[in-house]
């Protein structure tokens, strides 16, 4: 096994926990660039114009926990969602989107928007997953942001792969999300995967990944 799945099989098994989805709510999606959600006055809504989709209000995380576990260590899950990487960095190499290094799009509160990731996403996440995140975290940005640069950049989640800051691309980045978060959801239906779609942060604290704040 790499990465922590022994870790996560024994946090998943200590506790039992409600079935997710008992408190799923439907929201709205509103605009959105990259797979990252706008806030403000849509705090909490989903990405995507235009459309709903259902998200869940999780009471107990300990079922997103064992999905996730489950999805790390399935090699072909894994290589499914490389596949889908791949075609996607396919899709920015010819687009070539610029991107300034600010590190603002990982500090979500500074920027005005919230990542949003699937199980299959955080179970690749988790199995390449070498190291915790550094120590100390305030509870805001991302946990793994090392100054202005993303500490485990070659295993990032979808969104951050979709997100430029270049406004010439955004009906780009429109197009291609929507594009590759429905192969990605069409890939937890085929491999069997529960599908959940949380917010980065409450997913790492569900996995003991916050490095700092609980």
């Amino acid at each position: 096994m790499a990465g922590n799945v022994g870790f996560f099989a024994a946090k998943c098994g200590v506790e039992a926990g409600t079935r997710c989805g008992e408190n799923a709510q439907l929201l709205r999606r509103p605009a959105f660039r990259g797979g990252l959600v706008r806030t403000g006055g849509t705090r909490g809504r989903i990405v995507g114009p235009g459309k709903e989709l259902r998200v869940f209000a999780m009471s107990d995380d300990v079922e997103l926990c064992r999905a996730v576990m489950a999805a790390s260590v399935n090699a072909e899950a894994r290589e499914a969602v490389a596949r889908v990487y791949a075609e996607l960095q396919a899709e920015v190499d010819r687009r070539r989107p610029a991107c300034v290094v600010s590190g603002r799009c990982c500090r979500f509160e500074e920027y005005g928007h919230r990542l949003y990731v699937t199980t299959l996403e955080v179970g690749a996440f988790v199995h390449g997953l070498t190291a915790a995140p550094p120590a100390g975290w305030d509870g805001t940005g991302c946990p793994f942001q090392v100054r202005k640069m993303c500490g485990v950049h070659g295993i990032r989640p979808f969104g951050c792969r979709m997100f430029f800051c270049d406004a010439t691309a955004e009906q780009w980045q429109n197009e291609q999300y929507e594009r590759f978060h429905a192969q990605l959801k069409r890939l937890h239906e085929t491999l069997a995967v529960p599908y959940f779609y949380v917010e980065w942060r409450r997913a790492l604290r569900a996995l003991g990944l916050s490095g700092g704040r609980a």
